[in-house]
């Protein structure tokens, strides 16, 4: 059985996907307030913003993933980290979906997922994270889950974009407002620096390397933490999150 969590909101229905909505934008105001900037100034940008969308078709097929997240994530960080599953070269390797030896099924078992491994190869099939090769074998295309397809009809994982968003935003929030008033500050760092253009395409490659080694490195750690208990019977979801900032070539002084 899951636990339950403490101080988080619910992903598994659109109900829940506006809960996580509004976790995104009630602390961005809040911030937004705390800046200086006014009720109306706030809502005629925010207006300003919307009026284009509301000409613009959908083009995205948005989805509740719920515990499949967590569980996709956990089977591909395990391709690349358990030697079984590995070639002699440190990759993934091309993986029967079931049958004797090291298959996608023994996988999903060594992950301990919640959810079965048809509906999870479906899942990775449909956000493009696996494909399924002319013998059967199910090869892995992403180092991690991502949320969103690249095809032309994209397919969204709706939760687990507003639950990074949220996130973020809420530690933004608690640093600026909270911390102030003797709260101990969130972890929070960022850097960005004015670079050639040509650039950007090196500066892409290292941060996914190495952001990719910091994010590996971290949820091993807190992956050996789910099974501590708590003496209180609560729980909480933490994590942490590496991105590239893209300020583009526009000045914001």
């Amino acid at each position: 059985m899951p636990h339950k969590v403490v101080g988080a909101v619910s992903t598994g229905s659109s109900a829940g996907a506006k809960e996580l909505l509004s976790a995104v934008l009630a602390p961005l105001f809040r911030l937004l307030a705390a800046s200086g900037f006014g009720v109306k100034e706030i809502q005629a940008v925010v207006d300003a913003s919307l009026d284009p969308l509301r000409a613009t078709p959908t083009v995205t097929s948005p989805v509740h993933l719920g515990s499949q997240q967590r569980d996709c994530m956990e089977l591909l960080c395990l391709w690349r980290r358990q030697p079984e599953f590995m070639t002699s070269r440190g990759t993934p390797a091309s993986l029967p979906f079931a049958g004797a030896g090291v298959t996608f099924t023994s996988l999903c078992e060594r992950a301990k997922v919640s959810n079965s491994p048809t509906s999870l190869l479906q899942t990775l099939l449909r956000f493009e994270s696996v494909s399924v090769d002319e013998e059967g074998k199910i090869e892995a295309k992403t180092p991690t889950f991502i949320l969103g397809a690249a095809n032309v009809s994209a397919t969204m994982a709706i939760d687990g974009i507003l639950k990074q968003l949220a996130g973020f935003v809420r530690v933004i929030e608690h640093n600026v407002l909270q911390a102030a008033s003797g709260s101990s500050p969130r972890f929070e760092r960022a850097c960005s620096v004015v670079v050639a253009e040509e650039l950007v395409p090196v500066a892409h490659r290292v941060v996914r390397e190495r952001g990719q080694e910091f994010i590996d490195g971290i949820d091993e750690w807190l992956e050996r933490q789910r099974e501590v208990p708590s003496p209180s019977g609560r729980y909480v979801e933490i994590g942490v999150g590496a991105y590239l900032l893209d300020l583009g070539s526009e000045s914001f002084k």
